[in-house]
């Protein structure tokens, strides 16, 4: 859960404390016992809402990684 702390650390230090955590999707990578590995999501919004999410999320990642989403040169 230390990633959790670290992410409203982020806000806390971002936003101070005028702010308020909207709408939350969680994903967790499991790995059981024998070493099969699940995905894990919890959402508590219309699916089309947690999708356009996480489309979003997506492309935020792309922009810190590359620059730019793939495909747009």
């Amino acid at each position: 859960m230390n990633e959790v702390a670290a992410q409203m650390d982020a806000i806390e230090t971002d936003l101070g404390s005028d702010f308020q955590i909207g709408r939350v999707i969680t994903m967790a990578e499991v790995i059981d016992s024998d070493g099969n590995v699940n995905l894990r999501v919890r959402h508590g919004q219309l699916p089309w809402v947690t999708l356009g999410m996480l489309d979003w999320a997506r492309k935020v990642l792309e922009l810190e990684l590359f620059g730019r989403p793939p495909g747009s040169e």
